[in-house]
């Protein structure tokens, strides 16, 4: 499960562009995705972190797997003691 997603900042931004290559300038931002929000993984994640001293991540030694690992760290950094 990814827990952030991109999204253009505002709904104004979206509205007012017509050509598809004014996308590649408008500025984006990581927002929790839908289904992580509901299952409560940023949550989960920032409770786990902070019973604990360390992290040890074993995920997938591709592209993908580095973006969760990024995301996980991105989430959980301050809470870790």
């Amino acid at each position: 499960i990814y827990s952030l997603g991109f999204d253009f900042d505002s709904q104004k931004d979206k509205e007012k562009k017509n050509d598809p290559r004014d996308y590649f300038r408008l500025p984006v931002t990581k927002k929790e995705e839908g289904t992580s929000s509901k299952l409560r993984v940023v949550d989960h994640l920032k409770a786990l972190a902070g019973d604990s001293d360390h992290l040890v991540l074993w995920l997938d030694c591709d592209p993908e797997g580095e973006n969760i690992a990024h995301e996980v760290m991105a989430v959980t950094r301050r809470a870790i003691h």
